[in-house]
């Protein structure tokens, strides 16, 4: 009976192990798997990095003070060369069909690209906001808002007012002109 019941547990063991390690790709993983190859740049940005703090309302102060960072990672398309970009787009779509992604908003760039805003978590408690924008032309980025109790109609709301801020108080700009 012992040996019954110890055979089995360590079958169930390994039948757990096996289905807990199968991995599906994930954002985080994507990131970390290609942050430092070729054509891509990768960026953690504090908050504080983009000093806008002066040219917002109260409720977007509220956005503000719950978001932690950003990470970016973005492909830029080099002479032409476009089979990297198709791969690793290919990619990242697959990852962004997980139901975990749920969908905000979708338009377009001026140059004929494509950006989604999508997020996971609850809509009044996001785990993260990610603005994921594509150019056949230019290649592509996904920014990551990570944060604490981030309101998703308040986070957006913050996002529009960035048109507004005066590029040479803030350093927004910078990260924003993929998107443009």
């Amino acid at each position: 009976m012992y040996q019954s019941i110890k055979k089995t547990t360590v079958i169930f063991s390994l039948v757990f192990l096996c289905i807990a390690c199968e991995s599906k790709p994930s954002l985080q993983t994507f990131y970390v798997d290609n942050e430092e190859k070729q054509g891509f740049v990768s960026l953690d940005v504090p908050t504080s990095f983009l000093d806008i703090e002066d040219e917002l309302t109260e409720k977007q102060k509220d956005a503000y003070d719950s978001v932690d960072k950003l990470n970016m990672l973005s492909f830029v398309i080099e002479d032409g060369g476009t089979d990297n970009y198709e791969k690793y787009l290919g990619q990242l779509k697959s990852i962004f069909k997980n139901p975990k992604y749920e969908e905000l908003m979708r338009g377009n760039i001026e140059d004929g690209g494509k950006f989604k805003l999508m997020f996971t978590g609850e809509a009044d408690a996001l785990d993260e906001l990610i603005l994921f924008g594509s150019s056949s032309e230019r290649g592509f980025a996904v920014i990551r808002i990570l944060g604490d109790d981030m309101n998703a109609d308040d986070l957006v709301e913050l996002g529009m007012s960035f048109q507004n801020i005066n590029p040479d108080n803030s350093n927004v700009n910078e990260i924003l002109n993929f998107f443009k």
